[in-house]
């Protein structure tokens, strides 16, 4: 399959990429970190005036997935479950489960071993199996090839599938993680997004587990796909847009009151395409989210008007009525640098803002002005178009997987973290909007974050299109 996408990502803490141009960023305090982009952004005068959380919002999140056991993405401010939904378009997580096999007694036949029965049993008294491969992740990723972190690469996970309700309508999935031929002991396992349930890979007491669902799987039996985040990029996207913590120290986004769709269309190396984005796309349209969130970049120019990505947000746009925020890409800082799909009236580009808070609390660096990221990608576009429309924070603190980053947190910078700040402020606004009585479509967000932009001093239009996000302006 052809490679096009990846990670509008520059700088992960704690991998061996070395920064270019930038100091590590410090370890201090959490909340004061958070505070600093809230207050960029004009958060505290907008909740002061309004008290919206995104409740009642649904943010698509088009990336690596979204860890399903991190405790900031569990529920909502109000007590809802945080992530309603979770799918896997990308093959990483497939496991084929077209092989049939009978019980005898407590036992089940699994290849050449035998595999303790879990106490769910088959109707039909025949059960599906399969192996879930640790060599089928991609191998550039964060995970490797050690999905359960013993050290060991390349194992196989024996995949169970029951038939528990209806005869020949599989429904139930165990996963022996543990590899200790026993299903008894395991979870038993529904779609997530009728069973909120949740697997582990890995030693569950510790730090070093990869938490799993179950995407999808066929009811005919022949296929079950496994997701999880195995990049950290997808969970660290959703932290910014959505998180909520309830509990000091943790990460609290934007709009914790919202919930998430996690849409896994790239894998965990952070490379993907576009084939998959659009299934992902059509997707999160058809199952009534509100707003989609792209953090990727291209390493081909699809920014002109008429490309096939940019027709088909158009499309899903115009039919759904979905915002889509979308980073404006890393390639900075050349004019014609933003290769990401053209100007859709429902969508809004977004590139990266640094403020001189931002760089003395995260780097201890001194700078007088507020300013852009180096890496933001400049326009015009292909067809002459403006990108970025605006700019938001470059970088943040926020959530991701526990075997990624001590506490499950970590810094990024990149045009990925702008995105989920304004894919967040837009789902602050729609509830606000709503409390209030009013009609308001993504064509209407679009004007009001653009029109109430603030200008960055010394920046071009093509630079920073209508300037830095102000949701308190934007509400007005």
């Amino acid at each position: 399959m052809r490679r096009l996408l990846h990670l509008s990502l520059v700088i992960l803490l704690l991998l061996t990429m070395a920064p270019v141009g930038t100091a590590e960023p410090l370890q201090q305090d959490v909340q004061l970190a958070i505070a600093i982009n809230r207050e960029a952004v004009g958060l505290p005068e907008f909740l002061q005036e309004t008290g919206a959380t995104g409740a009642g919002v649904v943010i698509a999140i088009i990336d690596t997935g979204v860890d399903p056991g991190h405790p900031d993405l569990s529920f909502t401010s109000d007590g809802r479950n945080k992530i309603i939904d979770w799918r896997d378009f990308t093959a990483e997580g497939r496991v084929d489960t077209g092989l049939v096999a009978f019980a005898t007694g407590d036992l089940v036949r699994i290849g050449d071993e035998a595999y303790l029965l879990p106490p769910v049993r088959s109707t039909s008294g025949r059960y599906r199996y399969g192996f879930f491969r640790e060599d089928q992740l991609d191998a550039g990723g964060n995970l490797g090839h050690d999905i359960d972190h013993d050290g060991r690469t390349g194992e196989s996970f024996a995949v169970l599938l029951v038939d528990a309700s209806a005869w020949d309508v599989y429904d139930t999935v165990f996963v022996d993680t543990d590899g200790d031929r026993s299903f008894a002991d395991e979870t038993p396992l529904r779609s997530f997004r009728e069973s909120r349930r949740v697997g582990w890979f890995g030693d569950i007491e510790s730090a070093a587990k990869t938490p799993f669902v179950v995407s999808h799987l066929d009811p005919g039996g022949a296929y079950v796909f496994l997701g999880f985040d195995g990049n950290g990029h997808g969970t660290h996207v959703a932290g910014i847009a959505a998180g909520f913590a309830g509990y000091e120290g943790g990460i609290t986004g934007l709009a914790p009151g919202a919930q998430i769709m996690s849409l896994k269309a790239l894998g965990s190396s952070g490379d993907g395409n576009w084939q998959d984005i659009s299934a992902a796309v059509q997707y999160a349209a058809e199952q009534g989210a509100d707003i989609i969130s792209i953090s990727v970049g291209g390493v081909v120019d699809i920014s002109e008007e008429g490309s096939e990505e940019s027709q088909l947000i158009a499309r899903v746009a115009e039919e759904y009525g979905v915002l889509f925020v979308l980073a404006v890409g890393n390639g900075g800082p050349g004019v014609g640098s933003a290769v990401t799909p053209g100007v859709v009236t429902g969508s809004i580009t977004v590139g990266a803002f640094v403020s001189p808070e931002m760089w003395r609390q995260q780097y201890g660096y001194q700078v007088p002005e507020p300013g852009l990221w180096s890496f933001s990608a400049v326009g015009p576009r292909k067809d002459g178009g403006p990108a970025p429309d605006i700019v938001a924070p470059g970088s943040a603190l926020s959530t991701v997987p526990e075997w990624f980053a001590p506490r499950g947190q970590a810094w990024f910078e990149g045009t990925s973290m702008a995105v989920p700040h304004v894919a967040g402020a837009a789902a602050l606004l729609l509830d606000a909007s709503r409390r209030a009585g009013m009609q308001v479509d993504a064509a209407a967000l679009v004007r009001a974050l653009m029109q109430s932009a603030d200008p960055v001093p010394g920046y071009h239009l093509v630079e920073q299109g209508y300037g830095l996000l102000n949701l308190w302006e934007a509400w007005r």
